[in-house]
């Protein structure tokens, strides 16, 4: 038993030492030459332009309905509320 227990400390340092030496090899092989740049790549054919859209007619006849419409909503509740104080 004795023996096995040393062999098992004796690998265990140089298992070690390896594993710092291959950080160091991936480090140096990280710095790899630049790779060339790639060849710019055609430019695309413009697109032709969408004919223009028409023009909506205006709508401001239903505005001016909204705006009528309001203040009766707004005036209806109002008489009420004073009604129910009186």
């Amino acid at each position: 038993e004795g023996g096995e227990k040393g062999l098992v400390a004796d690998v265990q340092p140089t298992g070690e030492l390896p594993a710092d030496s291959t950080v160091t090899l991936f480090v140096s092989t990280g710095e790899s030459g630049e790779s060339g740049e790639s060849g710019e790549s055609g430019e695309s054919g413009e697109s032709g332009e969408s004919g223009e859209s028409g023009e909506s007619g205006e709508s401001d006849g239903s505005e001016g309905q909204g705006n009528g419409e309001q203040p009766d909503l707004d005036d209806n509740p109002g008489d009420g509320a004073a009604k129910g104080r009186g």
